[in-house]
């Protein structure tokens, strides 16, 4: 009993944990799903509405395949219309993707019930178990959906449907509401399997595996996204790129091996100061890390800089190539008050040619960018 007890712990912590780290993973993939099923929906209602008019020429039926048309075409506005935004809503996403499913399943339990009473709902057990598996839930958000839409089902039929048909639904919801239990909770363990994994692999793609910090790969992602949304919003930015001084000599001087234990922990201290002060910093390249602010942050980037100055100090990684005895770091910095040019490279290009000068003026230095640094063919790094 407490292994079991253990087991559905461990199952039940881990969801909600894949549920809480991953809603950015879940809310686009819902949102893909939606897409294509609200269009491949609106078709076949579309279609069959068609063949409503000619074949069974019943008003009733015609006109709920009228009002789930127009109420479909909605959600197919909307998941082509939202898949286009930058930023997704989780909590947004989830209550849209269950309404759909409300949708469907008001609908089969319509057509199953209203216009012929005498016969058996055929489509409710099938649509029941393909709603129940077809977005990614929580285990009891879609058990009680579904288990609530399953009691309205039973319910019109007690109340509506006729004795010859009525025996062939009560059996058709039962097991479809079993299947469907079983079904949510096997499927749900192999998407959280396949979630985990691929934000695993994910994050090995987008971390430096010797600094811990996000790579360049990461910090293309990021920037453009963070600068696009600067633009829309109209809030400053800022970049700060950091430089590691006369560090060819350190690894030339005390080996390759020293050379990255040297970045390994100048990199952990830039990352416990940027976790702690909410900063995206990635390395950059090389020995050269990078920081963008944004926001209320611009208004401290020298603070900022003064920071991770004070991060390496801490490091204390001694060289005979440097007047404190000790590594240190140049900074450029660059600000841009907000942006309305469709590239960043502008912004980048500033903090680059300040970062070059900081080093051409004897480097262990901030320096802000001016328009006078227009200086630049080749770097000293």
């Amino acid at each position: 009993m407490k292994t079991l007890k253990s087991l559905i712990h461990l199952l039940t912590s881990r969801r909600s944990q894949f549920f809480l780290n991953a809603q950015t993973e879940i809310a686009k993939n819902n949102l893909k799903i939606l897409r294509k099923v609200s269009t491949t929906a609106l078709m076949i209602l579309f279609f069959y509405y068609i063949a409503t008019i000619f074949m069974f020429q019943n008003e009733q039926l015609s006109l709920i395949y009228q009002v789930f048309i127009i109420i479909h075409l909605i959600f197919v506005v909307f998941s082509h219309q939202y898949s286009k935004k930058q930023a997704f809503s989780f909590s947004l996403i989830q209550s849209v993707c269950a309404l759909f499913v409300v949708s469907i399943m008001v609908f089969t339990i319509l057509v199953s019930i209203v216009p012929y009473p005498d016969r058996p709902g055929i489509f409710f057990p099938l649509l029941y178990l393909a709603m129940s598996l077809i977005f990614m839930f929580t285990l009891w958000e879609i058990n009680l959906l579904m288990t609530s839409l399953n009691v309205l089902f039973i319910t019109c039929v007690f109340n509506f449907k006729a004795i010859e048909a009525f025996v062939y639904d009560i059996f058709a919801a039962v097991t479809a509401w079993i299947l469907g239990l079983a079904l949510t909770s096997l499927v749900l363990n192999l998407r959280l399997r396949e979630g985990e994994a691929n934000i695993y692999l994910n994050k090995i793609s987008m971390t430096d595996a010797l600094t811990t910090l996000p790579n360049r790969r990461s910090f293309n992602l990021y920037i453009e996204k963070a600068y696009a949304n600067c633009v829309q919003t109209k809030q400053s930015m800022a970049i700060i790129i950091i430089d590691i001084d006369n560090f060819k000599y350190f690894n030339d001087t005390y080996g390759h091996t020293n050379g990255d234990e040297c970045l390994s922990l100048i990199g952990s201290a830039f990352k416990s100061y940027s976790d702690k002060k909410g900063l995206f910093t990635a390395r950059y390249g090389g020995e050269e890390f990078i920081a963008v602010l944004h926001g209320k942050q611009v208004e401290h980037a020298t603070e900022y800089a003064k920071g991770f100055q004070k991060c390496v100090k801490n490091c204390a990684i001694k060289t005979t190539k440097s007047e404190t005895g000790y590594i240190t770091i140049s900074i450029g910095v660059a600000v841009e008050e907000k942006p309305e040019t469709e590239s960043y490279m502008t912004i980048l290009n500033n903090a680059d040619d300040a970062l070059y000068e900081a080093k051409a003026n004897g480097r262990n230095q901030i320096v802000m960018y001016k328009p006078k640094f227009k200086l630049k063919n080749t770097h000293l790094r």
